[in-house]
């Protein structure tokens, strides 16, 4: 049986991807820190009966056509680098994985410009080349706007400079354009980072793609149980128990198991960011024995 072929993206996103199919219990192996290939060992029971899934790190803007080309089963890469390739109507994505470099957002690719800029009349917008295809069609879709495009291989932002500056880019926060001056003028695109495989192989109904459907669960999953903790507690008296159900913000209705001594035990899973404000609630409600976890892996 031929092994599955997955094409990553290498750069700055190589280290998240590292972390992420590790955590996904998929670690990737590699001769050394530098080396393009890799591969990852599977047991039996994880993902189908496969044992080896070939990797290789690529540039973003490689991943859609190596996959599509059919020289790669599926790849993770930005919707932005495979609609820049014009991909988008010749692959089919599988699971959608909010990870970006610094944080767990989607990326926008935006129009900025300085504050107090009009995007009317005769303008230069500078635009990163790997975004030429978005800021070529803003350009056709605005009516008022005489613009010169002028593609860049480096950070566009830093050539905005008058008030008849622009630029095409991309941000996750948006902190560092605020921090050099820079407002945003229109969203042209939302990105995330999405598994995705080219659309024969969903229609061929080879094994390869049930795998990969197995590969997007376990990796959707540890991105699910980030910002998430396992909370659990008992309730000793039964009177206290509706209220605490009431203040738990679960994913889905709590466990509730049934003490030997009596009263009850409940296991949620909720939002890290709840916890600080939810614990003394619960513990005011009758909760004890409180305890909060870490989880490492979510599949909804």
């Amino acid at each position: 049986m031929m092994n599955l072929r997955i094409a990553l993206q290498s750069g700055a996103m190589k280290g998240a991807m590292m972390s992420l199919f590790e955590s996904a219990f998929l670690p990737i192996q590699q001769e050394n820190e530098s080396s393009f290939d890799g591969t990852i060992q599977v047991g039996d029971q994880i993902v189908s009966d496969h044992r080896t899934i070939e990797v290789r790190f690529m540039k973003s803007a490689s991943v859609p056509e190596q996959v599509v080309s059919g020289d790669f089963d599926c790849g993770i890469t930005g919707l932005d680098v495979i609609y820049q390739a014009c991909m988008e109507g010749r692959v089919e994505n599988i699971v959608e994985l909010p990870l970006a470099r610094r944080t767990n957002q989607s990326a926008r690719v935006v129009l900025v410009g300085l504050k107090g800029a009009r995007f009317n009349g005769c303008v230069i917008i500078y635009a990163d080349r790997e975004y030429s295809r978005i800021a070529e069609e803003l350009i056709q879709g605005s009516t008022q706007v005489q613009a010169e495009l002028k593609l860049q291989d480096g950070t566009s932002e830093e050539k905005v400079r008058s008030l008849n500056d622009f630029a095409v880019v991309a941000t996750e926060t948006g902190s560092s354009l605020k921090a050099n001056g820079l407002d945003v003028f229109r969203n042209l695109i939302e990105s995330c980072m999405v598994l995705f495989v080219r659309k024969e192989l969903c229609e061929s109904h080879e094994w390869k793609f049930p795998v990969v459907e197995e590969l997007g669960w376990l990796l959707q999953g540890v991105l699910e149980a980030r910002p998430r903790v396992l909370l659990k507690m008992n309730i000793i008296d039964d009177n206290n128990l509706k209220a605490i159900l009431v203040l738990l913000p679960s994913l889905t209705l709590p466990t509730q198991m049934s003490l030997g001594i009596g009263g009850y035990a409940l296991e949620a899973v909720v939002f890290a960011e709840h916890i600080a404000l939810l614990i003394p609630k619960l513990k005011r409600a009758g909760a004890s024995g409180i305890l909060v976890q870490d989880l490492q892996m979510v599949v909804l």
